[in-house]
């Protein structure tokens, strides 16, 4: 067979149009990467929002004690602490209503992330450290109304569950980077964490620059809440989607999570109570690494269910005082199964696209609302009733279990729509 120059430059041409077809791809796929851990950092700085309070409890304490008798602080602490979600509600039905560029919103984010946190060195009065919980609010409302549409827009089909996870690992890594600052910090270095926070919230506002900016399509926000509560063979979708995005809140996750160190307070452990804290929330990293593929693997019904198994019996044992540091250990393992993750994402999954938009905004916003009800009334409920009140977050569980098993359908490899 005679071989001919024009049969090698072929060759050749294909050749080098193969190796520039991998390295486009290998060049994506990095973009893809970094685009969505810059995304996801976001994340994390909600989670550092939500236990860096810890670090300014004694000097707000300290200064409130001159205008506030203990039940006072302690309601006022319970309110402030729960401000993050009302502002999480607002910034929730802005996005969904405005729908900006992502690059823009994920800077805007960054920017509210600095302001909330320049306004508890300001000052530390009630209206002060509210005000500031609440800009937090706004930030944290935009990273989770975001941040995971945004993953899902850039992510190719294989890696997409893998990559959407990094919303949820973000916001477990930035608790526990809280609770590291919370526990090093005290009275006298209270203000280093806000300055920490301010300066990767900087950092992030510049690296931005370099993420991909897919555009939203406003052919997908054609349908109004009207139009979707109007929908009769949406009604089962809507009532899933309200009821895992509450029931997150329902298994007693935020008083677990902004008050942790208080079930290791005892002095029955090897290590001390922050240093137990510490280790608590590796422990949480490291689960949420591990399961961040399950997901896709075993499916959302199963993961969801086994999830808020493991919920309910470790707040069995908390209400019994049953082993708490376990029982903590243990409900930190059964969130991070999928009732930490799922929620967020399932919304789009259980509608059309057509109508995940309005039903996000709506399934957020009552997580939100739920998120400031639950905290703002059941943390008065903790510090005087002490254990027994885990026992209301047992019932919720089993109750959401029955009702996923009877109500849900499995969404994995499926086409979104109605159940």
């Amino acid at each position: 067979m005679e071989i001919t120059s024009d049969s090698i430059k072929n060759q050749a041409w294909h050749l080098k149009s193969r190796n520039n077809s991998t390295v486009e791809k290998q060049s994506m796929s990095n973009a893809v990467y970094y685009s969505s851990v810059v995304a996801s950092m976001s994340s994390m700085l909600f989670g550092v929002s939500l236990t860096i309070m810890g670090s300014m409890h004694s000097r707000v304490m300290s200064v409130w004690s001159s205008t506030m008798n203990d039940a006072e602080m302690d309601t006022r602490w319970g309110h402030t602490s729960g401000a993050i979600f009302l502002g999480c509600l607002v910034s929730n039905i802005a996005i969904n209503m405005y729908k900006p560029n992502f690059k823009m919103t994920l800077r805007m984010n960054n920017f509210l992330y600095a302001l909330g946190y320049l306004s508890f060195l300001i000052s530390q009065s009630f209206v002060l450290v509210f005000f500031g919980r609440f800009i937090l609010g706004l930030a944290s409302g935009i990273a989770c109304a975001v941040v995971s549409p945004y993953i899902s827009m850039i992510a190719p089909e294989k890696n997409r569950g893998f990559l959407l996870s990094f919303h949820s690992l973000g916001i477990i890594v930035g608790i526990t980077l809280g609770n590291v600052l919370a526990c090093i910090n005290g009275m006298r270095t209270w203000w280093i964490p806000s300055c920490i926070a301010i300066i990767i919230a900087s950092l992030n506002f510049i690296v931005l620059n370099g993420v991909r900016d897919p555009r939203l399509s406003r052919s997908e926000a054609s349908k109004s809440v009207i139009d979707l509560l109007e929908k009769r063979c949406a009604k089962r979708s809507i009532f899933l989607a309200v009821l895992v995005h509450i029931s997150q809140h329902l298994s007693g996750v935020d008083y677990i999570t902004l008050f942790l160190r208080d079930l290791f307070s005892n002095g029955k452990y090897m290590y001390s109570a922050d240093t137990m804290t510490i280790l608590a929330s590796l422990f949480s990293v490291f689960t949420t690494i591990i399961f961040a593929n399950y997901v896709d693997k075993v499916g959302r019904k199963p993961m969801i269910i086994i999830s808020s198994m493991v919920i309910s019996i470790s707040t069995t044992m908390l209400t019994m005082n049953m082993y708490p540091a376990i029982a903590a250990l243990l409900f930190m393992l059964g969130y991070n199964l999928g009732l930490s993750s799922i929620p967020w994402f399932i919304t789009a999954e259980i509608f059309p696209l057509s109508y995940s938009s309005p039903a996000g905004l709506l399934a957020v916003s009552l997580n939100w609302i739920s998120a400031y009800g639950i905290l703002a009334i059941f943390y008065p409920l903790h510090k005087a009733h002490g254990n027994i009140v885990f026992s209301f977050y047992t019932v919720c569980m089993l109750v959401f279990i029955g009702l996923i098993i009877c109500f849900f359908k499995e969404t994995r490899n499926r086409t979104p729509g109605f159940q």
